[in-house]
């Protein structure tokens, strides 16, 4: 006997794929998302390229590389923003999730960078060279363990899109009892006030934060000359 399978309507199909990308996931899930969605039909497939295109996650720095040669795809060598692949149109936003859950490594190395940070400074730096995607608008960045001035630390906006208007920031401690970090990579100068950075975020209007302390809000906030809105709430 031949099973026969149900025909969803592709407005439907496209509405439950979009619900289960616009999920909160953690890394993992996310990849098992990522890699189940694309087998289950060639409608769901068309769908899930579509969505995923728009709203970029990137849970491992295999799939920051992929990402990267999809916008090179067709491209020289040595592409320039005029060579960049159509890709790089439907993109709106970014999400990262950062975690370092080794609390004996952190307790005694917080200079430690956690990879999934080396993998944003690394995406964001190829970004600038290769080109601004001219649609990508939101940055979402998730902590999770991770020390709260690892954007300071090591300087993750240096090479800060200029296209990214809303800058989301995440931080979320699952552990409990881990020292407060005693190491900071890059300290402001003697000259300078702490709550100035190294670098400057010129286009961000939007910036929203979850968890953090208050240090941090005020150094991103001194960051942004032309911040127009501010959500923050350091005690979550």
């Amino acid at each position: 006997m031949t099973a026969i399978s149900p025909h969803l309507p592709q407005e439907l199909v496209e509405e439950i794929i979009a619900q289960a990308w616009g999920l909160q996931l953690s890394a993992n899930e996310r990849i098992l998302l990522m890699t189940s969605l694309p087998l289950v039909s060639r409608s769901v497939l068309g769908a899930y390229i579509r969505i995923s295109s728009i709203d970029i996650h990137i849970p491992s720095s295999s799939y920051a590389e992929t990402f990267l040669q999809t916008l090179r795809e067709g491209a020289p060598r040595y592409p320039t923003p005029r060579t960049m692949s159509a890709a790089a149109d439907l993109c709106s936003s970014i999400s990262f999730e950062i975690v370092q859950r080794n609390p004996t490594l952190r307790a005694k190395h917080w200079s430690t960078e956690p990879p999934m940070g080396v993998v944003l400074s690394d995406l964001l730096y190829s970004l600038r060279l290769f080109g601004d995607l001219p649609n990508f608008r939101t940055l979402t960045i998730r902590y999770v363990d991770v020390d709260i001035n690892d954007i300071f630390d090591w300087a993750r906006f240096i090479d800060f899109p200029r296209t990214v208007e809303w800058l989301v920031l995440e931080y979320r401690q699952t552990e409990v009892d881990v020292p407060q970090p005693k190491i900071i990579i890059t300290p402001p100068p003697p000259s300078r006030s702490p709550h100035i950075s190294l670098w400057t975020l010129p286009f961000l209007k939007h910036l929203r934060v979850s968890g953090g302390s208050e240090e941090v809000v005020s150094r991103l906030a001194s960051s942004a000359p032309n911040l127009k809105t501010l959500r923050h709430d350091v005690g979550r």
